[in-house]
């Protein structure tokens, strides 16, 4: 991401350092960064990732001769999800989930002020949070 500012977040003179950059930059930069940014968001959704790591997941099942294909990614109902995961996940663990919201949770829009979460996501998120072996932040 060569459009991005990078910055080690717990580096903060640096974090103020590239916050100083950013603001400073002129706004013709800052718009050809950010449409490419959102350029590159947009190819690279989050079906793209989910392939991306589904087919890296079955590399290293066939690695290890396990005989399961999870490559075919199909939308799924939280209580199927479930299903699949219960024989990995042990059940006195805590689930972690740290999921992004704009243009992954929500839609992807112009102004991230705008993003709307969809009912049926909003749906699911409730009932993943009121699990008691799930921890649930949204990031953005």
């Amino acid at each position: 991401m060569k459009e991005a500012l990078l910055v080690n977040p717990y580096q903060l003179e640096k974090v103020a350092e590239v916050l100083h950059t950013a603001l400073r930059l002129p706004e013709e930069e800052r718009e050809v960064r950010m449409n490419a940014l959102r350029s590159r968001e947009q190819e690279n959704d989050v079906n793209h990732w989910m392939n991306n790591f589904m087919d890296a997941m079955e590399q290293l099942i066939q690695q290890d001769g396990v005989e399961i294909n999870p490559s075919c990614t199909i939308p799924a109902h939280l209580s199927e999800v479930r299903v699949h995961l219960e024989k990995y996940i042990d059940p006195r663990c805590t689930l972690a989930l740290l999921l992004d919201f704009d243009g992954t949770l929500s839609p992807l829009v112009a102004d991230p002020h705008q993003a709307a979460l969809p009912p049926a996501v909003k749906q699911q998120l409730q009932t993943l949070a009121a699990m008691d072996n799930v921890f649930l932040a949204i990031v953005s």
